[in-house]
């Protein structure tokens, strides 16, 4: 992924928990955790009022390398094919710092066409 730089990526959940868990792995002490979630949550709220950057001080210390792992570039991602995460995508929301839409339906039929509209950030 990082050679590809991709700007949308389109991605089942599983692999979404994946990133997440492997992100949390990496945070291997309760006080390196407590920072991750911290800054989850405070550039959560930025997503949450409709500020979505990639270079906000949250980004240039904490999700930089997150994001880097995925090529830097990255605008939207389109997840569906199974429920997702409510902590997962608001985590990685606030962390990649570009917009995760759920699509809702069929793949094969109409999951293109039932999105979650922007700037409605609730799972589910």
């Amino acid at each position: 992924m990082k050679a590809l730089r991709p700007t949308i990526f389109p991605v089942v959940p599983r692999l979404l928990n994946r990133m997440y868990d492997k992100i949390f792995s990496q945070a291997n002490t309760p006080l390196k955790r407590w920072l991750l979630n911290f800054a989850a949550k405070r550039k959560g709220a930025e997503v949450s009022s409709g500020i979505i950057r990639m270079d906000s001080l949250w980004d240039k210390i904490f999700f930089s390398k997150i994001q880097a792992s995925l090529g830097g570039r990255l605008r939207m991602i389109v997840t569906g094919a199974a429920p997702a995460s409510p902590t997962v995508l608001g985590f990685l929301r606030a962390a990649l710092g570009c917009q995760v839409y759920e699509a809702y339906g069929q793949t094969e039929c109409t999951a293109g066409c039932t999105f979650t509209t922007p700037g409605d950030w609730t799972s589910g």
